[in-house]
């Protein structure tokens, strides 16, 4: 697993400029969603994920910044974490990431190492934070960010993408 709890493992200056305002709002207990202002944080916007939680546990996003858009090659605002990942044994095992998280009700942090649609290979770090909302005391949202550094091309397709391709190119059988 490429995910930990100890934030001095990571390098990302954007997870740690995140992680800063999570731990100052953590004081008080958990925080809730309506303390994140987003024009405190205008220049991490871009790689921002806003997440929700249901139950059973599942995960569906919210929002999505445009950096993370442009990586995914597609906005999946409104779409389940658990709908998107593609099946191997080398991916990313997001779902535990985001239940640690929301069973410790502390922040995860990580690295990941993806293929490009080039078929070569990037590296980035992520953050995932647990959030109230409406001053609850339950975990509901997350809100993450994933740091490409200067990345700017397209990892893959997203798996509903790969389905429409494989479909496309079927045979026709009369």
């Amino acid at each position: 697993m490429t995910a930990w709890t100890d934030l001095s493992r990571s390098e990302s200056a954007r997870v740690k400029r995140l992680d800063v305002w999570w731990q100052s709002c953590a004081v008080r207990g958990l925080p809730d969603r309506s303390e994140f202002d987003p024009s405190a944080f205008t220049n991490l916007l871009p790689y921002l994920l806003l997440s929700e939680v249901e139950r059973p546990f599942r995960v569906r996003y919210r929002l999505i910044g445009t950096a993370v858009r442009d990586v995914a090659g597609s906005d999946f605002a409104g779409r389940y974490l658990d709908d998107m990942l593609p099946e191997g044994e080398d991916e990313e095992p997001w779902p535990a990431h985001y239940r640690l998280s929301f069973d410790t009700c502390r922040p995860v942090y990580g690295h990941c190492q993806m293929r490009t649609l080039a078929g070569g290979q990037m590296r980035y770090e992520f953050g995932i934070w647990p959030l109230t909302q409406n001053n609850g005391s339950d975990v509901r949202q997350f809100i993450g960010i994933e740091d490409y550094g200067e990345w700017r091309g397209r990892v893959r397709p997203l798996r509903q993408e790969i389905a429409d391709w494989q479909y496309a190119l079927q045979p026709k059988t009369a």
